[in-house]
């Protein structure tokens, strides 16, 4: 785990795939109830020096993933009437209505080369046409936008919002499309 700090208020962890199997946490399962979560905030509050006690602050938590490789927990103190904690994760989220059906397999090959940065990839159809959901890490700096225009019409949207739409009007055929399609 390597941890960088720019300010008294502020700590970045960088953890890889060892340390989250060490603290036995997923990106998909974090959260503020979740005990292992808890443990993980724990530790980098006492290796940072970092202390709530007394202190009228907010601890924001901003955990992004980094695909497969592991993910970035930012631990930010702010000044506010209490003291809270709060999880916020970070992704890009898009959804693409394919152009047509035979764009389906072309398209698994352009986003092959960037399975490394996608945290998520779902595959929904209507019956007669396709729909993406995808999802990237913040930190990277391809935007996968660019590449899902290519092959139908792409919109970036909350993740309430884009799911209950998706459930209204799709069925969900595959989760991580990607790599099942392509291999």
């Amino acid at each position: 785990m390597k941890i960088h700090t720019n300010s008294s208020d502020r700590l970045i962890a960088q953890l890889d795939k060892a340390d989250m199997e060490r603290y036995d946490i997923a990106f998909s399962s974090l959260g503020l109830d979740d005990e292992k979560t808890g443990r993980l905030i724990s530790d980098l509050l006492s290796v940072s020096g970092i202390s709530l006690n007394g202190r009228s602050c907010r601890l924001n938590v901003d955990a992004v993933s980094n695909g497969e490789n592991g993910m970035y927990i930012i631990l930010t103190l702010t000044d506010t009437v209490r003291s809270t904690k709060r999880l916020r994760i970070r992704n890009r989220r898009y959804v693409c209505a394919l152009f047509s059906r035979e764009d389906l397999f072309p398209l698994c090959d352009a986003l092959k080369r960037y399975d490394a940065v996608i945290t998520d990839c779902r595959l929904y159809s209507d019956g007669e046409n396709y729909a993406v959901e995808l999802c990237q890490s913040v930190l990277d700096k391809i935007n996968l936008k660019h590449v899902l225009s290519e092959f139908g019409l792409v919109r970036s949207c909350p993740a309430r919002l884009r799911r209950a739409e998706l459930d209204e009007h799709y069925k969900l055929i595959c989760d991580d499309f990607i790599r099942r399609l392509s291999t």
